[in-house]
This record gives structure tokens, C-alpha cells and sequence, in this order.
């Protein structure tokens, strides 16, 4: 039996249902039988609305769009005639009705239209007063931006009218697909304002404006369609209510008092010509509504604050600078939640829109003397200048407010013309261009006099010290960071990011959001250098006040698209850099929250080219967290679905070397899981060296389009060094292995010449140096190797560190080996040199340490056989302690199973060898 849905109960139960829903399904049954105590039918009609939540939603609303197309198909309608009008294809569909292109037939003329009727699902008599009602208003509306009413009638009891046929686009694909500038989008956006304020105008409210409801033509006319939810004003119509009867918005081009169910006004056109204007002005939308539930609903539409449109600026055309100021300041009036607090009308929105473009002063904006004065000298810079000259003498007053007022545009301009001619907009045009490297320096150089310039102004003006930081940003970027296009100099990188955390701490403190998402992006600069620099500490401390600002920002606003961006970057230089300590726990979090955030973007935007990348670096830094936690395949298969991403990316932007180099890292991270990192690898060194050799190819290509780009230089060693050595320890590519890894060295020495303060270019310059003397040892060229590998042990000496240590320990192994074949002395000393390390504790990749062990052991062992009776004894002690050490790590070591058979084969080598150095005194224990 179910109850009688008075409006109270009605409300009591809807309450309850919302509630229940949030708790977990062993909570329900408390909750329901504690709030409908006393009241059986409350408790049923809960429970079943309960059941249907949990596992019956989906079924029923597919159950319904299902009956309802198939009582409409478009095949039962296309060919018949309404009126005079034969219908010849569905253009639209809506709660409101169907939307053929007809043409009208007959004697008298041919004419293309668009002809509605209405749905035959719904209630006859509803829906043929809502057309009555529709056609009324459209017959009102004689304007030339608004699709205009021809006709109308009722066809077998069906009602329909006819409108005219536009052939055109949404507003926002119009803006995109012309590439229209800022100037050419706001005019347009003004037309549109003006068809709005008519229908206000004739006492109609849209309510439903979005950009697939403003249609453009080809010759850039724009047409406001569909009325079909529109509100008549005039109370003797309405009935003297303007509240929303029912909701057929569009959830995220709605008002915050559409979704309450309060008046409707002028006021809310408003606000839905402001999130249009956000969006052509962004490329993105101001408001996604949440439509999980009703509370999720309004939550996201009345309480969620949009971040200004300088902040969400999309594409270098939409170049944030443009945008701040009097733009933000017009769109976020527009958008304001409560409606007393926007423009009173869709005129006024446009006219500031018109104040703006003709450099007057915006309404929106407090309108005091200095802001008035700059305005005006912008105009009228000429005039005003000749006559302060004329009056100065008699004008002492004014001539100093004009000053100042020339002063504050002065700097204005500097502001503007450093951000959008140099670092802003002509740097974001060429930064992922290749053979760019020579004009980044003139932008750098530039940038900087203005920057040094303006910043003793930044204390008294936020919004400078904004604009300034961000440019120290974009400059520090190109100056040094190693991962992105630089000019090598990280020293100057380093200056200009403390600038600009300089500039922004004092507004971070005072809980200035914008300086807050601005220091993430910062911070994460400064740990990228300082990680290049070999300063660890620095870096994990840049990283956790990044992240620990990011995570307080995103609680705040949960659909920031910049913050998710730069956030899950931070996390996967987090998860990268601490892997490097085996801190596998700590990784795992941070690499699988960076895989969480750029899920929420690809949510936000799945077709975002940016954001697909983003996930792609997420795939990458789980698969190296993975791949250090010997879950080979797991980590091989993230980093394809990278590189599958990625090669997407590549293919529909070609010429982005931004693109083409990250597909490169994914490839190279793939070929150290396959084959190349020793311990970590499932042992297919083809698959390897294809993976470095399509790294190599990119790599290379780089270096073509720039030979000055030192990224790219430095990629190139790093995959050479990997190619190279792969080809070194195969006797039939030994040769040319040692030719990559002398080519990298070439390479790598001059970049660390250039930037002597790079800790990178040391570090690896060690390793290819180790990879060559092992290689010169293979070939038999045993003076080379030891020459080569004296160097390398005297430069691992100086390197910081775990990584510096390990370095050490394998080189002053290999140096041993090699003296020991040509029986010199200094081999001993070296051994007992890697023994004191080895039992001061392991090295970092327990594989390779297990190794190292076994290593030191055989070197015993051979210096046994050449030394003098006397010192053999001791040196077969040391030998059997290193054999019997190293079996103890290799059995303790965890490893993958595709790498446990070279454990055994390691482990029988070695209790070959204890065996035979223990055979002499096999009968003397007695």
C-alpha cells in the first residue's frame, strides 16, 4: 500500500531517501527503522526507494529512453507533411519536442524550415498549451538574431510550428573553428546580448541559454533558438508566480536559483550569458554540474565558486594576461550566485563589453580616480600629454594626479607588453617548436629587464606581484629546468624561481588563492632543478610544501584543472624521486594519487590533449614505482598504455617536440624494464634495445631541429649510454657499443662544461665512463680499461650520496679486476677498499649489491692464485667470507620470478667456486 503523497509527506520522505543514500548499506536498515519509527508506510515506500537505488536506477531510466524513442522513431515521421511542410530529416530531440529540417511544398514557393512538434510521450494536453504557449512567444520575437516563428498548426492532433531553418554552429565551435580573436569574440558575444535583451525586453526569460542554443552562420550572424522552456514576466499571464515549475535546463548552463526553484528574473539570462562568455573567452567551462543527486546538484551549482577566466586561459590566443583585470572582472559579475549582485540586464553586460573594447572604464570595477585616469590616458595619451604641458603651472594638483595616473599605465603597458609580446605570448607560441633554443635566449634576456624593472612596484599591488611571479615562472622554466627545453642555466633558473616565491609567499599568507595554485607550479620547478643540482634535501622539501599547498588549494575547489595538472606532477616527481631510496610505500601513495587526479581531469575534459598527457606521465611514474618493486609486468604494461597515449598525441600534433620527447622517455622506461636494468629486467634485451633504439631516433631528431637545446642533447646521451651498453656486453656488437657510449661522453662533456654546476652531467659522465672501461676490459685492451677506470673511481669519489656510492664500489671492482691481470699491487688494497663498504652496509639495488659480493669474492679468490705462499692463506679467507656473504644475500634478496633463474645460476656459480677453494683442507678438520 503505498502512502498518500501529500507536498509534506512528499518532502519528508525525499529527505530521508537522500540521507539513507549517502550511508553505507549496513547502516540503512538502523537508519530507516530509527527516522520512520511509528510510521509502516513510511518505512515501505523508504525501503523500496532504497532497493531501487541500489540496483534498479540504471535499468529504469534506459527502460524509459527506450520506450520513448521507440514510440517516436524518426522513420515514422520522415516524408510526412505537417501543414504544407514535408519533414526531411531529425536535426534535434528534447523534453520539449522533436526537431525536423522540412521544406514547404507546394505552389506557391520552396522554402527550407525547421519544423517542431511535439513528443507523443508526453501528456497531450500539457504539451499542446506549452506549444500554444511557445509559438506565442516566438511570434513576439521579430528581431534579426533570433530564429524567427513562419508558421504553425496541429497534424492529426499533434501540434507543431514551423521556424526558421538555421544552417549554422554552436557560438563556441564558431569562436574555435575560425580561431577568432579576443575582439572578434566579444563583439560577436554582444549580438548575442542584444537578441537576449529584446526578448526581456517583450517580458520573456529564456532560461535555457547555452552555446548549442546560439547558432552562427557563415557569415557570422548569430541566431537564439529555442524558447521551449521560456518564461513570460507579465504576472497576468503567469498567473503572478515566477518561480520554476519544471527543471528542463541544462544543469551546467543553469542559475543557482533555477536549481532551488526560486524566481526567475532577467538576472538569470545573466548568468547564463556569463558562463558562455567564460567559456569563449577560456575554451573551458565555469561550471560542471554534479547530477549524482539533488544535494550534489545544488552544492555544485550555488555553492561552488568558479575560478576567473585568467586563471582556466586554455590556448596562447586566450593568453591569461588579457584577461585579468576588467574581462575577469565582467564575467565573474555576470556569474555572481546571488542574482541582486549581477548586471541587472543583458545590456548592461554588453555595455561594459563595449566600455572595455573601446578602453573606457567598466561599471563592474570600483571606479576611482586612478583607474579613471589610466583609462583615459590609454585613450588619449597625445592629447593629454600636450595639454599637461600647457597647464602645469596652473595646475600643480592635477598635473600630479595625472602623473601618477601615467605612471600606474606605464607600468601597465611594461606589464603588458613583457607578458604578451615576450614571455607569454611569443614564448608559448615557439616553446614546443624544435630549433627554438636562439630565440628563447632574447626572450629570456628581455623579460628579465623588464621584470627587475617593475618589481619594486609589486609589494603595493597584488595583482602585479601575480603577474610578475608568473612571468619569473615562465622565464626560470626556459632558463634551466632539465626537463623541459632550457638554456642550460640553472643557476639563473634558481634566481628567478625564488623571485618569484618571493613575490607570492606574502599573499600565500594572507590566503590568496591565485598566489597559492601559482607557488604549486613554482616549488615544482625549484624541486625539478635541485634534483638536477644533486640537492636532495632541497628537493623533498620544495616537493612537500608543493603538494601540502596543492592539497588545501583542491579541497577548496575540487574541479581546478591547473591545480589537478601541476598537483599530479608533483606527486610523480614524488613517487620518482623517492622510489630512488627503495621507499616503496611512499612512492606507491604518491604515483597512484597522480593517477588519481589525472582521472579526474580526463573526467573534466577527455579530450584534452594536455590532460591525456598528463596521464601518461602518471602511467609512467606508477610503472616506476612498480618496476623498483620487482612487479615487472605490471610496470611494462603501464609504461605501453603510456607510450600508447603518447604516440596518439604525436600523431595529431607532429611538429610538438614536447610530445615527441615524453613518447621518448616512455620508450626508455620500457627498454630498462625489458632488458637494461640490471636485476629489474624480464630479460629481453631485443625488446630492449628496439624500445631505446625508437628513443634514440627521437632523440635525434630533437637534436636535428635545435642543436642548441640542451635537453635535448642530454636525452641523447642518456639514451646512448643505455643503447650503448646493451650493444657493449654482446661480443658481436661490442664495437659499436663503444662507439655510442664514446659518442655520449663527447656529448655529456661538453654540456658539463657549459653548466660546471650541474650535478647531473657529473653523474653520468661516471657512468658512461664505468660502462666504457668494462667494455675496453672486454675487448682485451687492459691498459685502456685500467686508465679509464682509474679516472672513473677518482670522479665517483666526489659524486653525493647512495647513487655516488654505488658508483664507487663497482668501478673500484672493475679496477681491481683489471690490475689484477696485469699483477699489479694496488689490487688488494682495492678489494679490501670495496669490502670495508660492502660491511658498512648494501647498496641500493639489492641485485646488483648480491652481485658486487659474489664479484668481490672471485677477486679474492684469483689474487690468491698469484700471490705469494705466504699471503695466499689470508686472501682465501677473505675470498670464502665474500662467497659465503654473497650467498647469504642472494638467497635473502627479493626478486621478481622472471628474474629468480639468474639467482640460481648465480647461486651454483658460487658454491663452485667456495667448493674448490675448500677442497684442499677437506681431509684436515680431524
Amino acid at each position: 500500500m503505498a502512502i498518500p503523497l501529500t507536498d509534506d509527506r512528499w518532502q519528508r520522505l525525499e529527505a530521508l531517501f537522500l540521507a539513507a543514500a549517502e550511508l553505507a548499506p549496513e547502516e540503512r536498515e538502523r537508519f530507516v527503522a530509527r527516522e520512520t519509527s511509528g510510521d509502516p508506510l513510511l518505512r515501505h515506500e523508504l525501503a523500496g526507494m532504497l532497493a531501487h537505488d541500489a540496483d534498479g536506477g540504471a535499468r529504469i531510466s534506459a527502460a524509459i529512453e527506450c520506450v520513448a524513442r521507440e514510440l517516436s522513431p524518426v522513420s515514422a515521421w520522415i516524408g510526412r507533411r505537417c501543414g504544407n511542410y514535408r519533414i526531411v530529416r531529425e536535426i534535434g530531440r528534447g523534453g520539449m519536442g522533436l526537431v525536423f529540417e522540412a521544406v514547404r511544398a507546394d505552389d506557391e514557393y520552396r522554402k527550407t524550415v525547421a519544423l517542431k512538434i511535439a513528443p507523443p510521450w508526453t501528456d497531450a494536453a500539457t504539451v499542446r498549451e506549452r506549444f500554444r504557449f511557445e509559438r506565442q512567444i516566438l511570434a513576439e520575437l521579430e528581431h534579426p538574431d533570433i530564429a524567427r516563428f513562419l508558421d504553425g498548426g496541429t497534424e492529426d492532433g499533434v501540434p507543431y510550428f514551423v521556424m526558421e531553418y538555421v544552417d549554422g554552429v554552436p557560438i563556441s565551435t564558431f569562436c574555435e573553428e575560425r580561431a577568432l580573436d579576443l575582439r572578434a569574440r566579444l563583439s560577436l558575444f554582444r549580438r548575442v546580448c542584444g537578441a537576449v535583451h529584446f526578448a526581456h525586453e517583450s517580458l520573456i526569460v529564456h532560461r535555457d541559454l547555452k552555446p548549442s542554443n546560439i547558432l552562427v552562420t557563415e557569415d557570422g550572424t548569430p541566431k537564439l533558438l529555442d524558447f521551449g522552456i521560456a518564461k513570460l514576466l507579465d504576472p497576468l499571464v503567469d498567473g503572478g508566480t515566477t518561480a520554476t515549475a519544471e527543471a528542463r535546463w541544462t544543469p551546467d548552463y543553469t542559475s543557482p536559483e533555477q536549481v532551488r526553484g526560486r524566481a526567475v528574473t532577467t538576472r538569470t539570462d545573466v548568468y547564463s550569458l556569463g558562463l558562455i562568455l567564460y567559456e569563449l573567452l577560456t575554451g573551458q567551462r565555469a561550471q560542471v554540474a554534479d547530477s549524482s543527486s539533488p544535494v550534489a546538484l545544488e552544492r555544485s551549482i550555488c555553492e561552488t565558486e568558479p575560478l576567473p577566466p585568467s586563471a582556466r586561459a586554455a590556448a596562447p590566443a586566450r593568453a591569461s594576461m588579457r584577461l585579468r583585470g576588467d574581462l575577469d572582472t565582467i564575467v565573474m559579475t555576470a556569474i555572481q550566485k546571488e542574482p541582486e549582485r549581477r548586471y541587472g540586464s543583458a545590456a548592461a553586460l554588453s555595455d561594459d563589453i563595449g566600455r572595455f573594447l573601446d578602453g573606457q572604464p567598466v561599471q563592474a570595477r570600483p571606479s576611482t580616480a586612478a583607474y579613471r585616469a589610466a583609462k583615459f590616458l590609454r585613450r588619449h595619451s597625445i592629447g593629454v600629454t600636450a595639454g599637461a604641458l600647457v597647464f602645469l603651472g596652473l595646475a600643480a594638483g592635477l598635473g600630479a594626479a595625472v602623473f601618477e595616473a601615467r605612471r600606474a599605465d606605464r607600468r601597465f603597458q611594461q606589464v603588458r607588453s613583457l607578458a604578451n609580446a615576450f614571455v607569454f605570448d611569443v614564448h608559448d607560441r615557439i616553446e614546443s617548436l624544435p630549433g627554438s633554443t636562439e630565440a628563447r635566449k632574447v626572450i629570456v634576456q628581455t623579460g628579465l629587464i623588464y621584470l627587475e624593472s617593475l618589481r619594486q612596484d609589486a609589494g603595493r599591488d597584488p595583482s602585479l606581484a601575480r603577474e610578475l611571479a608568473a612571468a619569473y615562472l615562465k622565464i626560470g622554466t626556459a632558463q634551466g629546468v632539465p626537463l623541459r627545453a632550457n638554456l642550460g642555466d640553472t643557476a639563473g633558473a634558481i634566481a628567478s624561481f625564488s623571485s618569484a616565491q618571493a613575490l607570492l609567499e606574502p599573499l600565500v599568507a594572507r590566503g590568496d588563492g591565485d598566489a597559492r595554485r601559482l607557488l604549486v607550479s613554482v616549488l615544482l620547478e625549484i624541486a625539478i632543478v635541485r634534483e638536477g643540482q644533486g640537492k636532495d634535501a632541497e628537493t623533498a622539501a620544495a616537493l612537500a610544501r608543493a603538494t601540502e599547498v596543492g592539497e588545501r588549494l583542491l579541497a577548496e575547489t575540487p574541479n581546478d584543472t591547473a591545480l589537478l595538472s601541476v598537483l599530479s606532477d608533483s606527486y610523480s616527481m614524488v613517487a620518482r624521486t623517492v622510489v630512488k631510496r627503495e621507499a616503496f610505500e611512499q612512492a606507491d601513495r604518491a604515483s597512484r594519487r597522480s593517477v588519481e587526479l589525472t582521472q579526474h581531469l580526463l573526467k573534466l575534459a577527455p579530450a584534452n590533449r594536455e590532460y591525456r598527457d598528463d596521464a601518461a606521465t602518471a602511467y609512467n611514474a606508477l610503472g616506476q614505482t612498480l618496476h623498483t618493486e620487482m612487479r615487472l609486468t605490471e610496470a611494462i604494461d603501464l609504461f605501453r598504455s603510456s607510450i600508447r597515449i603518447r604516440e596518439q598525441l604525436v600523431a595529431e600534433e607532429p611538429d610538438n617536440a614536447e610530445y615527441r620527447r615524453k613518447l621518448m622517455v616512455s620508450f626508455g622506461n620500457l627498454g630498462d624494464a625489458l632488458g637494461y636494468q640490471v636485476g629489474r629486467n624480464v630479460g629481453d634485451v631485443a625488446g630492449a634495445r628496439a624500445a631505446f633504439e625508437q628513443a634514440a631516433s627521437m632523440a635525434d631528431w630533437a637534436r636535428s631541429k635545435d642543436p642548441q637545446d640542451r635537453r635535448a642533447l642530454f636525452d641523447l646521451v642518456n639514451v646512448k649510454l643505455r643503447l650503448g651498453s646493451l650493444e657493449a656486453d654482446e661480443p658481436s656488437t661490442r664495437q659499436l657499443g663503444l662507439r655510442q657510449l664514446e659518442e655520449a661522453e663527447r656529448i655529456n662533456l661538453t654540456l658539463a662544461q657549459q653548466d660546471p654546476g650541474s650535478n647531473r652531467f657529473r653523474s653520468i659522465g661516471v657512468s658512461i665512463g664505468l660502462k666504457i672501461g668494462e667494455a675496453l676490459a672486454a675487448l682485451g685492451r687492459t691498459d685502456q680499461a685500467v686508465q679509464r677506470l682509474e679516472s672513473v673511481h677518482a670522479s665517483a669519489k666526489a659524486l653525493p650520496g647512495p647513487p655516488g656510492r654505488n658508483i664507487l664500489v663497482i668501478a673500484s671492482l672493475r679496477l681491481a679486476e683489471q690490475q689484477a691481470l696485469s699483477g699489479r699491487p694496488d689490487a688488494v688494497t682495492l678489494a679490501d677498499d670495496v669490502a670495508h663498504e660492502l660491511a658498512a652496509g648494501p647498496l641500493l639495488n639489492s641485485f646488483v649489491d648480491a652481485l658486487a659480493r659474489g664479484d668481490l669474492g672471485r677477486l679474492y679468490a684469483r689474487l690468491a692464485e698469484r700471490a705469494a705462499p705466504l699471503d695466499r692463506e689470508g686472501l682465501n679467507r677473505k675470498a670464502v667470507s665474500s662467497l659465503d656473504d654473497a650467498l647469504a644475500h642472494w638467497r635473502a634478496t627479493k626478486l621478481a620470478a622472471e628474474v629468480a633463474p639468474r639467482r640460481a645460476s648465480e647461486i651454483a656459480a658460487l658454491e663452485g667456486v667456495l667448493g674448490r677453494l675448500r677442497a684442499p683442507y677437506a681431509g684436515h678438520g680431524s
